[in-house]
């Protein structure tokens, strides 16, 4: 249990630092290009996944973690080892694909905050208990199973810089719900 628990908070980190990396590669190409599609967040000093918790925690008490509850929920054709999601379908709601899903490359799909943690914390999370992060940081109303390359394309993103292909009005609809719901410091935006 603790392995598995150690192995969910190595691949947390492993994504949340590919996001950066990629943020700073997107910067970098669009200084290049003379500040080209650049973007300016007001980021916030001390930002880190940890401040949200340690990955995915298993916080309604059945023995599953998040993600595994959102595989589980978001999935078709689900193959498991007791609650372990180790394979299964996805349509994707942000592109349209369909995804297939296995342990093998568990990155082809991932699973999204629509409100990204760290727009969150740039909103108001950085004045919450860490409680509190952690409740939002595994809200199942903010987490989708999604393409994992689209994931990393939106990185932090709110709707105002990046929209899905598919189910756009939607997507801004559970957004603006997740930033009303926690009383995040943000304009509803329109779709």
């Amino acid at each position: 249990e603790q392995h598995r628990i150690d192995h969910t908070s190595h691949c947390a980190r492993v994504v949340e630092n590919m996001f950066k990396l990629i943020r700073l590669i997107l910067v970098a190409g669009a200084l290049a290009a003379g500040g080209v599609g650049l973007t300016h967040h007001n980021q916030s000093t001390g930002y880190t996944r940890e401040a949200f918790g340690d990955g995915w925690s298993d916080t309604d008490g059945d023995g599953c973690n998040r993600r595994n509850d959102i595989l589980a929920r978001d999935l078709t054709a689900k193959k498991t080892q007791g609650c372990r999601i180790i394979g299964g379908t996805l349509k994707d709601p942000y592109s349209g694909k369909t995804i297939r899903f296995s342990i093998e490359d568990p990155q082809a799909v991932q699973i999204d905050h629509i409100v990204a943690l760290s727009w969150a914390w740039q909103h108001g999370a950085d004045q919450w208990s860490a409680r509190k992060r952690e409740r939002f940081a595994n809200d199942p109303t903010n987490l989708l199973a999604v393409d994992g390359p689209t994931n990393m394309e939106k990185s932090d993103a709110g709707p105002d810089e990046w929209l899905p292909a598919n189910n756009r009005c939607a997507y801004v609809k559970q957004f603006n719900k997740i930033v009303d719901k926690y009383r995040l410091d943000s304009q509803p935006f329109d779709c």
